[in-house]
């Protein structure tokens, strides 16, 4: 529980603050993008929030990832990552009912199942389709 809290606290405090870290590089390996992200960019489009953000963290390590989409708590483990590709395996996530919600989850969900290729840029984390289209943009935390 503690955690939880804690969790939610540094999504709800941390999102609002844009990494201006300076650097143009492609990762060279998978390990500078272990940590987590505020998801800042939907297929090109500005995310907004009412109050939480949407926060995906990426445990390289333990080859799975897990987040928070605005309502619930997601989880999941890689199909694949190299030092220029990953894959998101099947999401499970929590079931709270989220009433009010403006943030568009399944699209975020059907997004990511689509995600091959990602890149460093600028200290932004941009995943990317098979075609090198970006479908989401996410700040450091």
């Amino acid at each position: 529980m503690k955690y939880i809290v804690m969790s939610v606290m540094l999504v709800l405090f941390s999102c609002g603050v844009k990494n201006t870290t300076n650097t143009t590089n492609t990762a060279k390996s998978s390990e500078k993008i272990t940590g987590s992200w505020c998801l800042f960019t939907m297929n090109g489009k500005e995310v907004s929030f009412d109050n939480k953000s949407t926060v995906l963290s990426l445990k390289i390590d333990e080859k799975g990832f897990s987040g928070f989409d605005s309502c619930n708590n997601f989880f999941g483990k890689f199909k694949k990552i190299t030092n220029k590709e990953i894959e998101f395996g099947t999401t499970g996530s929590t079931m709270m009912a989220c009433y009010e919600q403006t943030f568009n989850v399944q699209l975020y969900y059907e997004l990511l199942s689509k995600v091959k290729y990602y890149k460093l840029e600028k200290g932004q984390l941009k995943l990317l389709d098979k075609d090198n289209k970006e479908l989401l943009q996410y700040n450091r935390l």
